[in-house]
């Protein structure tokens, strides 16, 4: 008799051995960096406990950022061509502006509702917070390809 294994479960396990991976792989470091040099200055009025939210909020979509990135070098390492557009290569970044700017600037609504930051921060910080935002997700998600592509050469 046949032993049937159920679909979500297999999806559930694969997207917690990609979330482990991307965790593995995030760059703390320039990460950290980026913290240091441009947001932590930008949001030194705040009391320190708002601090810690943003901050929290920031770590997180870069690492979801990074996430997505990973997700999409799996796929276009299996297409075993550059990806085109008007029959140019495009960079990560572009890939991201052309396939995968939906999903980012839902992430980034996302993590903004799920943290509250329009509650937490004055409608200026949240401009200037949202912008911040806006940069780092195409960055991340071209990181996250980056190292994406560089796990499945590794593994050749």
């Amino acid at each position: 008799m046949a032993h049937v294994i159920p679909f979500e479960r297999l999806q559930a396990a694969r997207e917690e051995r990609l979330r482990q991976e991307a965790l593995e792989g995030f760059p703390w470091d320039q990460m950290d960096r980026f913290m240091d040099k441009v947001m932590i200055p930008t949001l030194v009025y705040l009391p320190e406990e708002r601090q810690i939210q943003v901050c929290e909020a920031l770590y997180r979509l870069a690492y979801e950022a990074f996430l997505l990135g990973l997700t999409a070098s799996r796929s276009i390492f299996h297409d075993r061509r550059p990806p085109r557009f008007a029959n140019r290569p495009m960079s990560w970044v572009g890939i991201y502006d052309e396939a995968y700017e939906h999903q980012g600037k839902a992430l980034m609504q996302s993590i903004a509702d799920e943290f509250s930051l329009s509650v937490v921060l004055a409608d200026w910080a949240v401009e200037s917070v949202w912008i911040a935002m806006e940069a780092m997700v195409p960055e991340w998600f071209s990181l996250g390809v980056h190292y994406g592509l560089s796990q499945h050469l590794e593994k050749r």
